[in-house]
């Protein structure tokens, strides 16, 4: 893929390398407990912010307007008025270009675990697969609730990821070995 400036400046989609790497990020997260994981909608929509401010970090800057999406949902759902201006602060470095500050500022309020960065990594890699590709693999998005929030089995959640890389890896980064 070449990219040029100007394509570093949109929200990414459809970006099977994107795809594959979030697959591949949940894998590595997903913790040895074999119960099943649970992980409400604004945790989940925090840790995406923190993935996307990341990706804005290192020049993906369209990114950066999804992240300020998530962190303004999380701040409308939010009663406490104290942390509700913790995210608004966050948002608006964001909205400002500052994302290494906003960045810190976020880690500081929310102190992600693996868990919840394994719902926020499906997620994107959610967002970013080609709808025909997400026809292959209603599993992932039915482990999402209706509200946003996540829940999975590693024992489950494992092979399907597990196959979504294996297959990108065929589909579109060794096209040459699909059959």
């Amino acid at each position: 893929m070449n990219l040029t400036s100007n394509d570093k400046l949109r929200i990414w989609d459809t970006c099977p390398a994107c795809v594959r790497k979030h697959a591949a990020a949940a894998l590595a997260l997903i913790p040895a407990d074999p119960r099943l994981q649970k992980m409400d909608a604004h945790l989940v929509l925090l840790g995406r912010a923190l993935i996307l401010l990341s990706e804005a970090q290192t020049g993906y800057t369209g990114n950066a307007a999804l992240a300020s999406g998530c962190l303004s949902a999380v701040e409308t759902l939010e009663r406490d008025p104290a942390l509700k201006k913790d995210l608004r602060e966050i948002r608006l470095a964001a909205d400002r270009g500052e994302f290494a500050r906003a960045s810190d500022l976020l880690i500081s309020y929310y102190h992600p675990d693996s868990g919840v960065m394994v719902g926020a990594n499906v997620a994107e890699a959610i967002r970013e697969l080609r709808m025909e590709v997400l026809r292959e693999f209603p599993k992932l998005v039915e482990m999402f609730d209706e509200n946003g929030g996540f829940a999975y089995h590693p024992a489950e959640l494992v092979p399907l990821l597990e196959d979504l890389v294996a297959y990108i890896d065929v589909t579109y980064v060794h096209p040459t070995e699909a059959t």
